[in-house]
């Protein structure tokens, strides 16, 4: 649910993972009736919530567990449990001896990612993504990118932007965008201040909301992503 999920959503696509994982972000009633409807016992179920206390993702764990006890299947088997210490999750997966891995406590869903909540569902070299990464970042580059968004946001402000929209053109890079926008609006809409996220499926949008973009209000700063 939210950054804990996104972040891994962002993750399945961009490596063509879909086809291999469910995941249950939301309370739909459709969903998880086909889910369980399918021989879970073949599934490998990480139930992650930072606090342990999220009201979809408990509820989402319930339907499943009942579904299991139903059938007296083994819940260590198939379940991993990601969250804090000392809650209720926490505390069902000792009873349970179901595999727990602990929540950083400094790291809020959203920015997750590169973390247990983020990776450890799927079978890829952890230490190359993040050696990659950190390779990218080294020298000037990530001075140049701090400067840079800082440069950006001072002219939007000035120029009174207050949306920002992305233009997305690959279907791959769909659920990077949903991420991204949970990370701006989580992180910058505070305290009466806001800067609005705003994804768009491309060229499909061309016949739509498109209209908007180019003869409507000049409040909006576009970033193209293919």
């Amino acid at each position: 649910m939210g950054g804990s999920v996104l972040g891994s959503k962002m993750i399945s696509s961009f490596f063509g993972l879909d086809k291999n994982y469910y995941f249950l972000d939301n309370l739909n009633n459709v969903a998880i009736n086909d889910l369980i409807k399918k021989d879970l016992s073949m599934f490998t179920i990480f139930v992650i919530s930072k606090s342990g206390q999220t009201l979809e993702t408990l509820t989402n764990c319930n339907i499943i567990l009942s579904h299991f006890k139903k059938r007296k299947k083994n819940l260590s088997k198939n379940f991993i449990i990601i969250s804090e210490k000392n809650n209720a999750l926490f505390n069902f997966a000792k009873k349970n001896s179901i595999s727990f891995f602990e929540h950083n406590t400094n790291l809020s869903g959203r920015y997750s990612v590169l973390s247990d909540p983020g990776l450890l569902m799927f079978n890829l070299d952890y230490k190359k993504i993040i050696l990659g990464i950190n390779s990218v970042l080294k020298g000037n580059l990530k001075k140049d990118l701090i400067k840079n968004t800082a440069i950006i946001l001072s002219l939007m402000k000035k120029s009174k932007i207050d949306t920002y929209v992305s233009l997305i053109y690959s279907n791959n890079l769909l659920n990077y965008g949903y991420w991204h926008q949970q990370l701006l609006a989580e992180s910058i809409g505070k305290n009466g201040k806001d800067l609005t996220p705003i994804i768009s499926e491309c060229p499909k949008d061309h016949h739509s909301i498109m209209q908007l973009f180019l003869d409507g209000n000049r409040n909006k700063f576009f970033t193209f992503l293919k």
